[in-house]
């Protein structure tokens, strides 16, 4: 849906990244692609850079920003280091998304939703 938003939006349909832990990058990947959002992920040999949508690790998007970021459960992504978790919050230029069905961090506070 995001994608869509961003074609009437953003400069060059704008991008979205999927930050997840390292150890699950491959498997969002592989759900992602096997999804209708499939032909916004980067060609074999290209650069997520230069895709509309990709799936990255934290560390990769350090000093990135990007118009929307979905955030694949923040335990896992802070687990390694708090400051993987802030910097994949900081990535986003209009929204986050969070996704977390293994539980939100100690902290943040779900009852808003």
């Amino acid at each position: 849906d995001e994608l869509g938003v961003l074609d009437g939006t953003a400069e060059e349909g704008g991008r979205v990244v999927v930050v997840a832990a390292p150890e699950d990058v491959a498997d969002v990947t592989r759900r992602l692609t096997a999804s209708p959002v499939a032909a916004h992920l980067p060609g074999q040999g290209a650069s997520p850079l230069d895709a509309r949508l990709a799936v990255l690790t934290p560390r990769e998007t350090k000093g990135l920003e990007f118009d929307v970021v979905v955030l694949v459960e923040p335990v896992r992504v802070g687990a390694a280091s708090p400051g993987d978790l802030y910097v994949a919050m900081t990535r986003p230029t209009r929204t986050l998304w969070v996704l977390a069905a293994q539980g939100l961090p100690e902290g943040w506070d779900d009852a808003d939703g």
